[in-house]
């Protein structure tokens, strides 16, 4: 009796693995809904690169404690004012590169030469991303500033000469 039960199991079994494939229809098209949730996620990622970028701000600026109050509310708002031509909207989409090409990119869009690497360069890149589209190019280098971190400063020099904008600097630490 147990003979026949297994018998008739094991036939079963094996005439299930030979069953045939469903067709698929290749003519038809299967279309999908965007997520509602994409938009949000990606203003939640503009809002945390932001943060990020604002954290690494404020622990630069947190080195200079030697100045007087005043003077650090004086170069807090001097840090915050644009300078004469980065009010200039960048549409590079999402970059991603080696930090001497983003600026020399910059550089490019907004007039302002290009002076550098000063400093000892790394033996890698400084690898930097951002977003641009429709940013002014203020924003944008405040973003690769804040990515150089520990490795690298971006400086922007205001010439007060009308007839030239300025340069913007990159040093090495």
């Amino acid at each position: 009796m147990i003979r026949h039960i297994l018998t008739i199991t094991v036939v079963g079994v094996m005439l299930v693995g030979c069953q045939a494939k469903p067709s698929v229809d290749s003519s038809s098209t299967t279309s999908f809904e965007p997520s509602p949730y994409n938009e949000q996620t990606q203003e939640t990622l503009t809002a945390i690169q932001t943060s990020l970028r604002v954290l690494a701000e404020t622990q630069r600026e947190s080195v200079k404690s030697h100045m007087t109050t005043a003077q650090q509310i004086d170069k807090y708002n001097e840090s915050r004012a644009m300078p004469k031509g980065l009010d200039v909207t960048i549409n590079a989409g999402r970059w991603e590169g080696p930090i001497e090409n983003a600026l020399k990119l910059i550089s490019e869009k907004t007039g302002y030469k290009l002076q550098g690497p000063l400093g000892k360069r790394p033996v890698t890149d400084v690898i930097v991303t951002f977003s641009a589209k429709e940013r002014t190019a203020y924003d944008v280098l405040r973003d690769i500033g804040a990515q150089a971190g520990a490795r690298a400063k971006v400086s922007v020099i205001v010439n007060r000469n009308a007839n030239m904008v300025g340069t913007i600097q990159l040093t090495y630490l």
